[in-house]
């Protein structure tokens, strides 16, 4: 097929450029750049052929050597992004299972000292929830597998479930968290709840 071209594009009394891997006497393999330019009679039929060859040999290998480098490099970016988006996924169900059961712990009869370790415990792991979820978040996006769900959610409670979160950490600083939701605003809708979640979490937080 490159020939056909080349045969074709020089009979219709046009230049043909392109790359060929030519075998020497030796058995070696070696690349040129060629461009074959038609001389035309004076009826504007191809007469004879000038081809001009340079040898691009070393920079084929240089570009094969170049390309190897970038696909070992993307590999080991996927493998490291895959094992951060497992890791983290691994990391952030037992933390969960933490919140929980802290959740239920401080439901119980607690004297104040037992409330306030068991507060510290519930704030530093909803802490590291955090950094875990932007960290399975990144590798994700590394990796092309981040995705929004569309689901439908209640709006307002999600609402709440993320200010509950946040609450203590405001109550520390003698602050209070209200929240006011437009009458207009529904409460059902479709879309990512813990995407939305996770942007309250950090725009409140910051």
């Amino acid at each position: 097929s490159l020939y056909e071209d080349m045969w074709a594009t020089i009979s219709s009394g046009k230049a043909w450029h392109g790359e060929l891997c030519n075998r020497a006497k030796s058995g070696k393999l070696y690349w040129v750049a060629a461009t074959i330019v038609p001389l035309l009679d004076a009826h504007g039929i191809p007469q004879e052929y000038i081809a001009i060859r340079t040898d691009i040999t070393d920079q084929k290998r240089n570009e094969q050597a170049l390309a190897i480098s970038r696909d070992a490099a993307e590999a080991a970016s996927r493998a490291k992004s895959e094992f951060l988006a497992n890791m983290s996924h691994e990391i952030r169900t037992p933390m969960n299972g933490v919140i929980g059961m802290t959740d239920l712990a401080l439901d119980t009869p607690l004297d104040e000292e037992q409330r306030d370790y068991l507060n510290v415990v519930k704030s530093s792991a909803q802490s590291l929830l955090v950094i875990i979820n932007d960290i399975l978040d990144f590798s994700k996006i590394e990796a092309g597998h981040l995705s929004i769900e569309h689901i439908p959610f209640d709006l307002r409670r999600t609402l709440a479930e993320a200010l509950k979160t946040l609450a203590p950490k405001v109550h520390e600083k003698s602050l209070e968290l209200a929240c006011e939701i437009a009458p207009e605003v529904p409460s059902r809708v479709i879309g990512d709840p813990g995407r939305f979640r996770q942007i309250l979490v950090n725009l409140i937080g910051n």
